[in-house]
């Protein structure tokens, strides 16, 4: 009988209880802060010897996580039907290169091989430096850009708003002058048919009261018409409505 380490002890009594809980499949994924991918895959349904498969899972993880500095962790996650959420996940945690004994001490050897996983190291935080300064400068003109687009939303709201008093303004305007002329109009109209009428009154006066009727009522009336243009001159002009002022 073959004997399990103690995370393949506990991993095959995990994947036990998944295939109790009728899932098809198991996926390993390597979870970090900046990545989450998949590793493999295996059919959980068609496994006959779980423990071999907790075994393979566990020594997987191992074989991968040893080409990462530092601890590395692995999520192992159940599916009844590939492509839908999952049903239960466990973790396994994987101490790659420069685990905690040798925290202190070098972790590459000063071969060629380490001097490129340092390059390989500090190419990769230089270049995340770079992306996170470059999407900070995208997301500030994108608020630039933003504000401009509703500044200049509310000045074409306010320019409509102007045009708008404006034509309301030119219309009032017009109707006044249409008004100006209609009232000069009404005076020209009164002016000229007063003349005519001065020059109709002896005439008429003469046929209705005869020569000497007429030659007292023209006398009569220019007496009156003395004495109102005198009292008209003594009270001043009198002021005239205008409608709608």
């Amino acid at each position: 009988m073959k004997l399990l380490k103690e995370g393949s002890v506990h991993l095959a009594k995990w994947l036990r209880a998944q295939q109790e809980d009728d899932c098809t499949h198991v996926i390993l994924r390597q979870r970090t802060a900046e990545t989450d991918q998949q590793v493999r895959e295996w059919n959980l349904a068609a496994a006959e010897d779980l423990d071999a498969l907790a075994a393979e899972i566990e020594t997987r993880a191992q074989e991968d996580g040893q080409h990462f500095r530092g601890p590395t962790l692995y999520g192992l996650f159940a599916y009844r039907e590939v492509g839908k959420a999952h049903v239960e996940r466990t973790f396994l945690r994987v101490e790659g290169q420069g685990g905690r004994e040798s925290f202190f001490q070098e972790t590459e050897a000063p071969d060629g091989r380490g001097i490129t996983s340092q390059l390989m190291r500090h190419n990769e935080v230089a270049t995340r430096i770079a992306l996170g300064q470059t999407s900070e400068i995208m997301e500030f003109y994108k608020r630039a850009l933003e504000q401009r687009d509703r500044r200049i939303e509310d000045l074409e709201n306010r320019h409509f708003k102007m045009l708008e008093l404006y034509e309301k303004l030119q219309s009032m305007q017009h109707e006044r002058d249409l008004e100006v002329v209609r009232e000069q109009r009404a005076d020209e109209r009164t002016k000229f048919l007063k003349e005519k009428l001065d020059l109709l009154a002896p005439v008429l006066m003469n046929k209705l009261l005869g020569k000497e009727g007429a030659t007292r009522a023209i006398a009569s009336n220019s007496v009156t018409g003395a004495h109102q243009e005198r009292g008209a001159e003594t009270l001043g002009p009198i002021p005239r409505a205008v409608d709608g002022s």
